[in-house]
């Protein structure tokens, strides 16, 4: 699978973090579950690592289950949908036995004000730690 990114900059700041998130997609007739971690996270969108590769342009139902900012021991539930915006295959000689195949970049297509502000918020607060 081919690389897809532009040139631009980006407009948020991105935090290399291993967060919980199930994807949901729907398949032909039925709906895929996927369950991964994060490789990074921005208030415009994420990457994860999957065994499965996603095609681009496809489209999620995202559940992230972010930390909350001033209490590490509570998670907080982010609903979003997200489209795949690029696809790359890791690279079979640096990859680990067990270590996932594809790496997925996603671009929130859907997501509330709310929760986009508590994304940006926990990211802001964790590169100034």
């Amino acid at each position: 699978m081919g690389t897809v990114r532009t040139g631009k900059r980006r407009r948020f700041c991105r935090l290399n973090d291993h967060i919980f998130i199930l994807c949901q997609l729907m398949e032909k007739e039925n709906v895929r579950i996927v369950k991964a971690f994060t490789r990074n996270i921005s208030a415009g969108g994420l990457c994860f690592e999957t065994e499965q590769p996603i095609p681009a342009r496809t489209v999620l139902s995202l559940e992230i289950y972010q930390p909350l900012r001033k209490s590490e021991g509570r998670i907080l539930s982010i609903p979003a949908q997200a489209k795949v915006k690029w696809v790359i295959s890791n690279d079979t000689a640096t990859r680990y036995q067990g270590s996932n195949k594809y790496r997925l970049g996603v671009e929130f297509v859907k997501i509330g004000g709310r929760e986009r502000k508590e994304i940006a918020g926990y990211v802001k607060d964790k590169l100034k730690q």
